[in-house]
């Protein structure tokens, strides 16, 4: 997962972000969306799960937020919603479902879920704005959503997260160090 100059590779993004401490987990089985909070903590944790479902172009559809709770060191199912409920009149290929779970003491987790596999995703052309900030960071922006973002810096450098995916409108701020 890291390339022959030492940057990291995607798949490396994607591992440390499956590692984390607190995660937002979807699965579909039979129709049903279920949501799991897993977490590494020792404590049980307490808070709110915020549903967005919008469409590519940062229309909200659906807006929900519904307070849970998940044990400690464990794994939970915590929400779940049929899927014929949700997507009634929407197409699977266009709408992506955010979550976030925000829970005292930590920063928000957040998820994003896709009803369709990524090759048939109706996705826009994005245009990803970048403004480079003081203290080695990026920060991006696109007014449609940017599906598998993923920055490269000439020289080389490691980024604080990297092959992410942008909302409409979200702005991200990534911290970068460079090798010079």
């Amino acid at each position: 997962s890291i390339d022959y100059a030492g940057e990291w590779k995607a798949l490396h993004y994607t591992a440390k972000k499956a590692f984390a401490p607190i995660l937002v987990s979807t699965e579909i089985e039979d129709e049903g969306l279920y949501f799991y909070i897993v977490s590494d903590r020792p404590e049980k944790l307490s808070g709110r799960l915020s549903l967005r479902l919008m469409d590519f172009y940062g229309k909200v559809l659906y807006k929900m937020s519904f307070p849970i709770s998940a044990p400690a060191s464990g794994s939970a199912r915590v929400l779940n919603f049929q899927l014929s409920q949700l997507l009634t009149g929407r197409k699977r290929d266009a709408v992506v479902l955010h979550a976030v779970f925000h829970c005292e003491g930590e920063e928000n987790i957040k998820a994003l879920r896709y009803f369709s596999l990524p090759k048939d995703l109706d996705l826009p052309r994005p245009e990803v704005t970048f403004e480079v900030g003081g203290g080695a960071t990026v920060t991006l922006t696109s007014k449609v959503l940017a599906k598998n973002v993923y920055l490269e810096l000439e020289g080389g450098g490691h980024f604080s997260d990297n092959f992410f995916d942008i909302l409409p409108g979200e702005v991200i701020t990534v911290g970068v160090k460079t090798h010079i």
